[in-house]
């Protein structure tokens, strides 16, 4: 809970109990990041969900999942997928999720299975075309709807919610809503994948060991052969998925992607900066992953981000609260290495910005680096 303390029916060392079921246990600020996600605490591994989202079980049961699977295979990675920033690739992607809503809602009504098998074929038709042409990224993509796919998949078919299909539908159209897809877009996917594969009844729940390529299995499992492409099988696809109007809405938030990608150039990398980098990986960050920007070859920005140094052994913790398009920073290597805009000011161990707040560990200061007027974070000598 945001009152810093930890709620828990298992009790933690420490905790503390009025009725034997509800454990609590308070903490310091720093000591937990304040997300959905598997953290450390004091010497061992939790899934931490925040109070907001324990009603409907789906986010306790996806955050378990993770706790799961990565125990069995802390190899994959769920890194944003770039490419997804591109007019094109979101094109193509909505065209997957409208054709996913359609098998999803026809399946609510029951309606004819010939209908439904079309509806999915069409999903995995737009996924083929886009994988194509993106061949680079296959491998980073299969891999974060593995993670990200699955553990929402697994969330809702545990759920307490009765109907499946209406919420993965209520999923795909909050994901499609967003203005970044780079790193949400398996919260949606996921289910829908797995709901069709179940309703095709096809065994492709085997392991957790490796990854899933969904349309590999979409392709062995139930076609038994490779899923054929032609001009006139793409042009169908696209008359009956509303790719035309798709393609419209798109163009004009090419626009808008264009001028926060040459914002962003001139506030973190023309400009001069602060920067700061890891040196120790336990190290919390939480942030919003609808508030993200690619800058393609240079790093991603993050609007609203929030960095907590878990060991002491780091520059310290740090706080962004921005609108995308409004301010942010830059991170380099999954947040090895960030660059904030100048600060306004600094005042003992704490480093002041129009959006931010970084509170300094003790033995780091902030130096010159640099000709441009740059600022580095470096630990004391």
């Amino acid at each position: 809970g945001d009152d810093f303390h930890i709620y828990s029916l298992c009790p933690l060392p420490g905790s503390s109990t009025t009725d034997s079921v509800l454990f609590q246990i308070p903490f310091q600020d720093g000591e937990v990041g304040f997300a959905n996600s598997i953290q450390s605490f004091r010497g061992a591994k939790y899934v931490t969900v925040m109070a907001y989202a324990v009603d409907d079980g789906t986010t306790i049961i996806h955050e378990l999942f993770h706790l799961f699977h990565f125990n069995i295979n802390d190899q994959l990675k769920a890194d944003p997928i770039d490419y997804l920033e591109e007019s094109k690739a979101r094109i193509l992607l909505r065209a997957e999720y409208y054709a996913m809503r359609q098998a999803l809602q026809l399946m609510d009504d029951n309606a004819a299975a010939t209908q439904i098998l079309s509806a999915i074929h069409d999903v995995f038709t737009f996924k083929k075309i886009r994988q194509q042409q993106y061949a680079a990224f296959h491998d980073l993509e299969i891999q974060i709807e593995m993670v990200e796919g699955l553990a929402n998949y697994t969330g809702f078919l545990l759920s307490g919610f009765p109907n499946k299909y209406k919420l993965a539908i209520k999923e795909i159209e909050g994901r499609e809503a967003a203005p970044t897809y780079t790193r949400a877009f398996p919260y949606a996917t996921g289910p829908a994948y797995g709901i069709f594969f179940d309703y095709l009844g096809l065994n492709w729940k085997t392991n957790l060991e490796g990854t899933y390529d969904f349309l590999q299995l979409y392709e062995t499992l139930y076609l038994k052969d490779t899923l054929a492409l032609s001009d006139a099988i793409i042009a169908a696809a696209k008359e009956r998925n509303n790719y035309e109007a798709i393609e419209k809405e798109e163009k004009t938030k090419q626009q808008k992607l264009e001028q926060n990608i040459a914002f962003y150039k001139n506030l973190l990398v023309d400009a001069p900066t602060l920067s700061a980098s890891l040196t120790d990986n336990e190290y919390s960050i939480s942030y919003d992953m609808y508030g993200t920007l690619v800058l393609k070859d240079i790093g991603l920005i993050y609007s609203s981000a929030k960095g907590s140094d878990m060991s002491g052994a780091n520059f310290g913790s740090y706080e962004m609260k921005a609108k995308l398009g409004q301010n942010g920073l830059l991170g380099i290597n999954n947040l090895e290495t960030i660059h904030f805009p100048l600060p306004i000011r600094i005042e003992g161990n704490k480093v002041i910005g129009e959006f931010y707040t970084i509170d300094l560990n003790d033995g780091w200061e902030v130096v010159e680096s640099g000709a441009k007027g740059d600022l580095k974070i470096i630990k004391k000598e």
